[in-house]
């Protein structure tokens, strides 16, 4: 369920601004279109450090399941949550990605 009050226009524009260069040079084009979608609809999505061309162990990027709504779209202490909304599985299907649980505080975005 995608909750209106959440979502918020992000282009590809909005993207390239946000970050430098060499911030999303790790980021596949499913990786980018994916963080989009998600940010979009209001998912705490935060880009993976890329110091010095080394990615950092978060894959292209990552969800924060400790800031404010992210239950709404994963919760490591949820049985229903634990495997993400539906929206965000979806999103994340369509572009050939998954994510998986590094610590309850995060969840690492990984190509399929």
């Amino acid at each position: 369920m995608i909750h209106k009050e959440l979502t918020r226009e992000y282009t590809r524009q909005m993207f390239l601004c946000d970050y430098h260069p060499s911030e999303i040079e790790h980021m596949s084009e499913g990786a980018i279109k994916a963080f989009i979608e998600l940010k979009k609809i209001g998912c705490p999505v935060r880009v993976s450090n890329n110091l010095y061309g080394k990615c950092d162990d978060r894959g292209y990027f990552w969800i924060d399941g400790e800031s404010q709504y992210s239950e709404l779209f994963l919760d490591y202490y949820d049985m229903r949550m634990v495997e993400g909304s539906p929206e965000l599985q979806q999103i994340l299907e369509d572009n050939g990605l998954y994510f998986e649980w590094e610590n309850p505080a995060y969840a690492c975005v990984i190509e399929d």
